[in-house]
């Protein structure tokens, strides 16, 4: 159950993330995309080793739970980034 926890906090965490990477580069903030990326290619390699474990495991009703609470995260993340996203990131000077 740890797992399948941890795989959708991971989940939430990276599209949260993903989504400020989007508005932030497209808000021309160089410096805040390239810390947004690298933080969450982070998340996003553990979100994919505990979901691959899970998934790759025998227990069929953990990896529907898995299935369920990334799913879940992964719409939920979506919609906090754009919420968190639109409030924080503003617009900067376009960086060379």
């Amino acid at each position: 159950m740890i797992a399948v926890i941890l795989a959708a906090v991971a989940m939430l965490a990276q599209d949260i993330i993903s989504v400020a990477l989007v508005q932030a580069e497209a808000r021309s903030r160089a410096h805040l995309s390239a810390v947004l990326d690298t933080v969450g290619w982070l998340v996003n390699v553990t979100t994919v080793s505990i979901s691959v474990v899970t998934l790759a495991g025998h227990d069929t009703a953990r990896k529907i739970a898995v299935i369920l609470a990334v799913s879940a995260a992964n719409y939920l993340g979506t919609y906090m980034g754009v919420r968190i996203g639109k409030r924080y990131v503003n617009e900067g000077k376009a960086e060379q």
